[in-house]
């Protein structure tokens, strides 16, 4: 009897672990299981998250960039128009000579006459420095004022956003009036065919 009691104690801890370990592998095996099922998922979805923020910073990076580009198109319809617009190349003619003093006697529009030119340097093979989808837009202006007045207004002319080409000057001095100056000034401006 001395020894069954002794083993008692022994039988009893054997039997708690046997019970711990049928508990962990029915029971709590299956629950530790289903925990990295569950951060297996977790990490899947966190890529999945991933991928979509990466996806959603490149359409931001794309719609910047469009952005960009549509200021760069505002921009590049000053410099070189889509259609054609004589009353803004009038304009800027008359307040750029305005503004230098000058008084505007005569404009021709000479568009046509550029544009054949051009055309005709075409279907002869000679080299047009202009390309075929931009067209010129041409004016001979007649202007009389001072010297520095001439000179103001081709830096004016110069300066403007719109791209433009200065041509041909001829100046003309009066002997009636030596401090004014008469100028043809044939100035060119472009737009773009097609817009």
């Amino acid at each position: 009897m001395a020894s069954s009691s002794l083993q008692l104690p022994y039988l009893t801890v054997v039997g708690a672990v046997a019970i711990a370990a049928v508990f962990f592998f029915t029971v709590i095996q299956p629950s530790i299981d289903g925990i990295r099922f569950v951060q297996e998922e977790l990490k899947n979805e966190q890529k999945v998250l991933e991928e979509k923020e990466s996806f959603l910073r490149s359409l931001d990076r794309r719609l910047a960039d469009l952005e960009a580009n549509r200021a760069h198109e505002t921009r590049l319809a000053v410099v070189l128009p889509t259609k054609e617009q004589v009353e803004d190349e009038l304009r800027i003619i008359h307040q750029r000579a305005t503004t230098a003093g000058l008084t505007i006697i005569a404009i021709d529009n000479v568009s046509d006459a550029a544009q054949a030119q051009a055309n005709a340097q075409r279907s002869r093979g000679e080299n047009v420095s202009l390309p075929e989808n931009v067209s010129p837009l041409s004016f001979n202006v007649d202007v009389r004022g001072p010297y520095q007045g001439v000179r103001a207004f081709v830096s004016a002319l110069e300066r403007s956003p719109r791209l433009t080409d200065i041509n041909y000057i001829r100046l003309t001095t009066d002997q009636a009036a030596p401090d004014q100056v008469s100028t043809r000034i044939t100035i060119t401006f472009y737009m773009v065919n097609g817009g």
